[in-house]
């Protein structure tokens, strides 16, 4: 997929920049900076290029629309001549861009404090628009979304993909069409959306890993009456029963009477809940990892905020010695390999959640989408 890319020539104009600083928070302290680390590249080119930067991003923490004050503050440990302004896309907003000088950059308020943002109007996209001589898309985890900073503005200036964008962008393409064998790992909570990711690649997946929220669901869908398991997930897994590419966990990890135990998938017990892989299934699992070429991995295999991590942490080191190509995503799964040190083990680890779900499913985004119509001939 070929994008549009940001131009050589850029010494004194202005770029509008879409990142996303959309991060894990604990009131007003961040939990992970992984997005804003991985951003910083490419606002230090653009100054590095004579350009001055206009950073737009979005907050949103469980339906919360707080201010981007205390992610300002981490930014200017990390980004030289950087300011925030308290406003989104008002007077002040407009007094600041037009004070900017070639190498400084300029963090607007949170943008969903403007409804114009999500609602797409196209008067909130023609004054962002108006803040930039150019657009350069570096969210690309947030380009799932037909918001007026992803897919208004392009309307109105020239608008390019940053580098992390092309790089998740062909990263993540590579799942399109794999080397094989392909293993692939599908964990995390919700399993109700992705289940269009399960249907595509039942057939270019050689093997199938289901673990996470929906593990329980899978093993009663196949007989394992016992397991209690969510009425949706059950719903949804009953789809997949006779899927032959998908493995049936040997083992799995329960709570009884407040402890943590290890069963046998046989000898699960009326009322147990499944909180994670045990190691027979990691061991398998790992197995099918030194057999693969290519491995695409998105959501952790167990309850993590539990304490139940044995078996993400396996496979997180099965992966990580595989010697295949392996590509990694979802909040929750980034979260855990940092943390656990594991980050820098992959081919690649991608910023995306949603984004890189509906990427893998429909091979495009409303934000690639965007930067076509403004660009046709890319």
């Amino acid at each position: 997929m070929k994008l549009p890319l940001i131009p050589s020539d850029i010494q004194n104009q202005r770029a509008l920049v879409r990142v996303d600083f959309n991060v894990p928070m604990d009131g007003v302290r961040i939990v992970d900076d992984f997005r804003i680390l991985r951003t910083l590249p490419s606002i230090e080119g653009l100054q590095a290029q004579g350009a001055a930067v206009v950073l737009m991003a979005h907050l949103d923490t469980d339906g919360e629309r707080p201010s981007l004050k205390p992610i300002a503050d981490h930014c200017t440990a990390h980004i030289k001549n950087f300011r925030f302004i308290a406003d989104v896309a008002g007077s002040e907003a407009k007094e600041a861009v037009r004070a900017l000088s070639a190498g400084e950059v300029l963090m607007l308020e949170n943008l969903r404090l403007d409804d114009g943002e999500t609602a797409n109007t196209s008067e909130f996209a023609r004054r962002l628009a108006s803040f930039g001589d150019f657009y350069v898309n570096e969210a690309f985890s947030a380009s799932h979304r037909k918001h007026a900073s992803i897919v208004g503005v392009p309307q109105y200036i020239s608008a390019y993909a940053g580098p992390l964008f092309q790089t998740e962008v062909e990263n993540l393409s590579r799942a399109l069409n794999p080397p094989r064998p392909f293993l692939f790992v599908l964990g995390g909570k919700k399993i109700s959306t992705k289940v269009p990711l399960v249907e595509k690649f039942l057939k270019k997946a050689d093997t199938i890993v289901i673990g996470g929220a929906a593990a329980g669901a899978l093993l009663k869908s196949r007989g394992f009456d016992a397991i209690t398991t969510p009425t949706e997930e059950l719903a949804v897994m009953e789809k997949f029963a006779n899927a032959p590419t998908i493995i049936t966990p040997l083992d799995v990890a329960v709570e009884r009477g407040g402890k943590r135990l290890v069963v046998e998938s046989a000898a699960i017990q009326a009322g147990d809940m499944i909180y994670d892989l045990g190691p027979e299934t990691t061991a398998l699992i790992a197995q099918y990892a030194k057999g693969s070429k290519f491995i695409l991995w998105n959501g952790p295999v167990g309850y993590c905020e539990k304490g139940f991590v044995d078996g993400t942490k396996a496979l997180a080191e099965a992966f990580a010695n595989s010697g295949a190509q392996v590509v990694v995503g979802g909040g929750e799964t980034v979260s855990f390999l940092r943390e656990w040190g594991y980050l820098d083990r992959f081919s690649f680890v991608s910023t995306g959640g949603g984004a890189m779900l509906a990427f893998l499913v429909s091979e495009t985004l409303p934000g690639i989408e965007a930067l076509a119509r403004r660009n046709p001939k890319s």
